[in-house]
Formats: structure tokens, C-alpha cells, sequence
């Protein structure tokens, strides 16, 4: 069973910073709760994780662009830091296995949470919180998909090939790609069938070679690329009901639990939705 929190917090000491801000959100849930270390930062844990954070974000919708859009240095050659203070708010994606976990984080942050981060004292208060309830309609003929925070789509290919290792990243957005973290953690045991179910329900708009776009953000001191942008895509009219069901499923735990991978570190941040 998965849930999707929304978090407001206000930043009353204000900090520097030139990381992808799903890392400071990341250090908050941890300070908050230092149960959350061993599910963020320990490598041996268990993968995909039962968690997902998304950036700071602000207003509708929108998060601080550390580096992306579209000039990542400055003038001196340095990636080019941006202050963060005032008011945001952020999505936790969980599995019920952490709910006593975030539960005990939310009521430490609505007393408030004193800490260092990096070269700053930062001082966080939370100041509003609500469950968010995710519903698709199955009658649906055309599914949009937003990409708020880059997105790093896991390649299927690899998994079904049997390979241990040598997993790449895929950046084009389709939906065997865009959904490939998804399929696996719903449908493991059907995962080469899901993936192929993926390919034949949606065809997408030719628009989207012009709506979906290439982003560089920074983070731990690398420039990397990823997804962002708008994607439309068609439903096939004819289609089994047990496909049609595991597909809903996929996009609802797609809109809790984001897509494509290091989900836990912010990226794959989506707005889905099925008309």
C-alpha cells in the first residue's frame, strides 16, 4: 500500500546552495528522524526504495532551478548557487512499511528542526500538512505527463536480458522506459509482459519531440542530464480488462511514487493525468 503526503515548511534561516535541493529535503527527513539514514544512505538497502521525496517546490508546481534552465555555470566557470529561505513545500511518496517513520518525522518538524547543512546553521518548521488521495479514471483516452524535477528513466532491456550489472539511464520518454520502475515494483513476476504492454497501450504525440526536454542539473558537485518537460500520449481503444487494471495501478503508483529511478534523491517528480 503506497501514500502520498504533502509537506509546507518554512525556511527561517536562509542557505546557499548549488545541489539539487531533493538532497537538502532528503537531510531534513533524516534530521527529523535519523531512522530515515539507514533507508536513504545505506547501499545495501533494499531497491527500488519504499520511499520518494520530490525537490523544495514553490507555488504551482515550480522549484528552485539550481542549474537547469538553461545556464548551469556563471561567469567565473562555477556552478552558480542559488539562496533558499521563505516558504515551500514538498511530496513524500511511502510505502505503509515507513508510516510510523514519517509520522515521527512530520511531528518533530512541526516543532521545528535545528541543524547544519553544509557550511549553514538552518532552522525548519513545518506549517502545513495533508494526505493527498490518488484516483485515475479507467475510461480515459489520452494520458499527460508532466516532468517537474529531471527525470532518469531505468532501461527495462537490461533487467530482461538478465544482465547483473551495466544498467544504463534512457532518456526517451516512452512509456516502457518512463514507467520501467514502476512495472517492477508492481509486477515482478510478469515483468517482461508488463514492459510489452507498456509499449503497445500508449502511442505518443509527435509533439513530443518538441515538449519533452533535455536538462542538465547539478548535483554532489556533477553536471548530469536528465528529463523534463510535457509528454502526451494515446490509449489503445481495444484492450483486455487485466491489462487495462495493471496499467491504472502502474499510474497510480507512478503519481505517489514517481518515476524512473533515484526517486529517494528527488528526481522523477511527475504531474500524471488521465482524460
Amino acid at each position: 500500500m503506497y501514500s502520498l503526503h504533502k509537506l509546507k515548511i518554512r525556511i527561517e534561516k536562509p542557505f546557499l546552495t548549488v545541489d539539487f535541493t531533493g538532497k537538502f529535503v532528503k537531510s531534513l527527513l533524516i534530521e527529523a528522524n535519523p531512522a530515515f539514514k539507514d533507508v536513504f544512505e545505506n547501499p545495501s538497502y533494499p531497491t527500488p526504495k519504499p520511499i520518494r521525496i520530490t525537490p523544495l517546490l514553490q507555488g504551482e508546481e515550480k522549484f528552485p532551478k539550481i542549474s537547469a534552465y538553461p545556464k548551469v555555470f556563471n561567469d567565473k566557470g562555477t556552478i552558480r548557487p542559488i539562496e533558499i529561505k521563505g516558504d515551500y513545500y514538498f511530496l513524500i511518496g511511502i510505502n505503509s512499511g515507513l508510516n510510523r517513520e514519517l509520522h515521527v518525522a512530520i511531528a518533530n518538524l512541526f516543532a521545528g528542526i535545528d541543524f547544519k547543512y553544509g557550511d549553514f546553521d538552518v532552522f525548519v518548521k513545518a506549517t502545513g500538512y495533508e494526505q493527498t488521495d490518488v484516483q485515475f479514471s479507467s475510461n480515459f483516452k489520452t494520458l499527460y505527463i508532466k516532468f517537474i524535477s529531471p527525470s532518469l528513466f531505468k532501461d527495462p532491456f537490461s533487467r530482461i536480458a538478465g544482465l547483473k550489472d551495466g544498467f544504463l539511464n534512457r532518456f526517451a520518454p516512452i512509456p516502457p522506459f518512463i514507467f520501467s520502475v514502476n512495472a517492477y515494483e508492481l509486477f515482478r513476476e510478469k515483468y517482461t509482459k508488463t514492459i510489452v504492454r507498456l509499449g503497445y497501450a500508449f502511442y505518443e504525440s509527435f509533439n513530443n519531440l518538441g515538449t519533452v526536454k533535455r536538462v542538465w542539473y547539478s548535483y554532489d558537485g556533477k553536471i548530469l542530464p536528465g528529463v523534463v518537460g510535457y509528454a502526451k500520449f494515446f490509449r489503445r481503444e481495444k484492450m483486455k480488462g487485466e491489462v487495462l487494471n495493471d496499467l491504472m495501478k502502474i499510474l497510480t503508483h507512478a503519481q505517489i511514487m514517481g518515476v524512473g529511478t533515484s526517486r529517494a534523491n528527488g528526481f522523477g517528480y511527475a504531474v500524471i493525468e488521465a482524460k
